[in-house]
């Protein structure tokens, strides 16, 4: 399931998805900014995969 997750370090949304896993107890796993490339870890049962998602005021802009 999708989550939007707002970069600590440049305050830019991105969408984080769970990929894989199965019956293992969640490990630390990297979660890297699309927009600044600031790396966190987070506790996953598989590999976190990033992408980039438009903010609000950047859309309401166009």
């Amino acid at each position: 399931m999708a989550e939007i997750v707002t970069c600590k370090s440049c305050g830019e949304p991105f969408e984080v998805v769970e990929v894989g896993g199965g019956m293992t107890s969640p490990e630390p796993e990297p979660m890297t900014c699309p927009h600044c490339g600031h790396r966190t870890m987070r506790l996953a049962q598989g590999r976190l995969r990033t992408r980039p998602v438009e903010s609000p005021a950047k859309e309401d802009k166009n």
